[in-house]
């Protein structure tokens, strides 16, 4: 493994000293993530999004709910109205109006335990903590899947995905690395895998396409260890605070969350999936969902085409990271840090001369994604959600393309 990473760093400074896709990418993704940020988060004059800071918003709920929870106060997270006030009180908001039924607690009991420490905090602090961690867990995905390659590494980094998240100060680098990482280690190390997947059941949505490889490539180690650890969290929130975080979860979050699907409204131009394009055409609850499986399973089809083939370890990667982003039909546009590595590990293979490429079979194609996550929710403002299109149309298309070139 030393012996790949020096090869990797030694090809890579080779690099560094041109204007070539990499820098390219990273310049693009970097203007694109400022265009983001100078036009929805630097302190729009009609509400304080940034809560006093250039950067978070989300991490509001998360905090809340931990403090709440240090309080023993957990019933609030299923009440809207008393969550936000709570919200609203802790932060001191001038615009509280705005915001009454802003927020909701939509992550399953057994992440309590995982965020309560934040509690402890002040916010702050735990604003400037979660940012650095955010970091270091897409620097720590980035490092893996290229093999030590610096610059990739830090394009993993800036990437939009990677900004859009941290702009937010939610959960999508978290979600992103650990869905990448259980999908890199899957064959390879399943224990580990396991253990990060099991990690990744906070957000049990992104895990469908990895899931269901996973039993269609019969890996029972790495479904053990991810049940494994799904179970000890479940018994820690037990024994932690008892029955009340499922009754809530059970009672409130989840017709809650239901309920969400079924309504068009500000968060609907936050997610990215064929359901909501088909809702935001006008289409009935019914036929979206219909609709979008139908999508959903082509693209699983299609995906597991490549991940089961012999194509480069970073092209399947690829594949199941834009698979996992447009299967489920609730997906918020912060969680493309999947994307974003997804897109790094591609292009490390092309970098170990990996046949076919496909990054100049399609490099136009590829920025488009690369910069996407930066113009989802300004798309999704703008027009139907027409960006879900680019990524059912980039799925089939050089999927095709890496079929073609294998069977060549």
């Amino acid at each position: 493994m030393p012996q790949v990473m020096s090869q990797a760093r030694s090809a890579e400074a080779k690099h560094l000293g041109t204007f070539d896709y990499h820098h390219f990418l990273l310049f693009l993704g970097l203007l694109a993530s400022w265009f983001l940020y100078m036009i929805i988060y630097y302190k729009p004059p009609y509400w304080d999004y940034t809560l006093g800071h250039y950067i978070g918003h989300d991490l509001a709920n998360l905090y809340v709910a931990a403090r709440l929870t240090l309080m023993d106060r957990i019933e609030v997270l299923g009440d809207p109205v008393a969550y936000n006030t709570w919200i609203m009180q802790t932060f001191g908001w001038p615009h509280g109006a705005l915001f009454e039924h802003f927020y909701t607690y939509s992550y399953p009991p057994h992440f309590l335990p995982v965020i309560l420490p934040f509690g402890l905090l002040d916010y702050t602090t735990t604003l400037y903590l979660w940012t650095f961690l955010s970091i270091a867990v897409m620097a720590w995905a980035g490092w893996i899947i290229t093999g030590g390659r610096v610059l990739l590494t830090i394009m993993a980094v800036l990437s939009a995905g990677a900004l859009a998240n941290l702009f937010h100060a939610n959960t999508g680098a978290f979600a992103g690395a650990l869905l990448i990482l259980s999908l890199w280690y899957m064959r390879d190390r399943p224990v580990l895998a396991g253990i990060l997947f099991g990690l990744l059941s906070f957000k049990p949505q992104l895990g469908i396409v990895a899931f269901v490889f996973a039993v269609l490539g019969r890996h029972w180690k790495f479904l053990f260890w991810a049940t494994a650890t799904t179970l000890f969290f479940i018994v820690l929130t037990w024994a932690l605070f008892g029955l009340e975080p499922f009754r809530v979860f059970f009672d409130y979050t989840i017709p809650r969350q239901r309920a969400f699907l079924h309504y068009w409204g500000f968060f609907s131009y936050f997610i990215i999936s064929p359901f909501e394009m088909f809702t935001a055409w006008g289409m009935s609850f019914h036929l979206a969902m219909i609709l979008h499986w139908l999508i959903a399973l082509l693209v699983l089809w299609s995906s597991w085409k490549i991940w089961h083939s012999d194509l480069p370890k970073g092209y399947r990667l690829f594949f199941a990271a834009l698979a996992s982003i447009l299967v489920p039909p609730y997906i918020n546009h912060y969680d493309l840090t999947i994307l974003s590595l997804g897109i790094i590990a591609l292009i490390a293979e092309r970098d170990r001369k990996a046949v076919p490429d496909l990054v100049n079979a399609h490099p136009w194609l590829l920025a488009l994604l690369w910069v996407a996550p930066a113009f989802s929710l300004i798309v999704n403002l703008m027009t139907p959600h027409l960006l879900t299109l680019l990524y059912v149309f980039a799925v089939f298309r050089m999927a095709a393309t890496a079929r073609l070139a294998a069977s060549a």
